[in-house]
């Protein structure tokens, strides 16, 4: 999924990612967490809504890669893009 460089903006260092969900779970010695139950994610000009929300994280505790599952909704600006997954890698 291409939206106007959101790849670029989930990689950028200096943006907070900020993610709400009403379950998460979490497994700290694999780096990983799971949110569940109408998630909705925001970075920078980008929000992200989704049934599912499936995060791994790198040792230096950024972001390594993402897969939205459930009627994801991905709008920056103008863009929206849609579907039943997407993913990030």
């Amino acid at each position: 999924m291409q939206l106007g460089g959101v790849e670029a903006l989930l990689r950028s260092p200096e943006t907070e990612l900020v993610i709400e969900a009403p379950s998460s779970s979490w497994d700290l010695a694999d780096r990983s967490a799971i949110f569940e139950g109408g998630v909705l994610a925001r970075r920078g000009e980008l929000v992200l809504r989704c049934q599912v929300l499936r995060v791994r994280y790198g040792a230096d505790g950024g972001l390594r890669s993402a897969a939205a599952e459930g009627e994801v909704l991905a709008e920056r600006g103008a863009y929206r893009a849609g579907g039943q997954r997407a993913v990030l890698d």
